[in-house]
């Protein structure tokens, strides 16, 4: 059961400014090979989706990422590739790391007749300036 929260009696809703990001999720499904996305990596969380097969809900490892808008309204976009997924399950990338995420098209899997999304995945680093 939830507690019931006590609000503060001089708390001014219209004077706070927005703290964070969009916490609502947008999937990412690239349309073309090449796509490319330039964004910071958030870490890997578990979404409840249904089954394609079974239509069962199941958890499902999805790659979390935040893309930083123009006006500073950030929002979070997931993947659950399971090939990005990998990149960075097994890799050296850590939360707060800002990458560039390519969609490089599919590759028929060698253990079934399936196709599977492929990806590059590299990390970004602020440009050397010039002495």
């Amino acid at each position: 059961m939830s507690e019931m929260i006590l609000l503060p009696t001089n708390l001014d809703l219209a004077t706070l400014e927005v703290a964070s990001v969009d916490l609502s999720q947008e999937y990412w499904t690239p349309e073309k090979e090449g796509d490319r996305k330039r964004m910071i990596f958030a870490g890997v969380s578990e979404r409840i989706v249904l089954d394609q097969k079974t239509a069962e809900e199941i958890l499902l490892p999805c790659a979390v990422f935040i893309v930083p808008g123009i006006e500073g309204e950030h929002k979070t976009i997931v993947n659950g590739s399971k090939r990005l997924v990998a990149v960075f399950e097994n890799g050296s990338v850590t939360n707060g790391t800002p990458v560039q995420v390519t969609f490089t098209g599919k590759k028929k899997n060698r253990t079934n007749g399936n196709m599977s999304d492929t990806w590059s995945v590299v990390m970004l680093a602020a440009k050397k300036v010039a002495e």
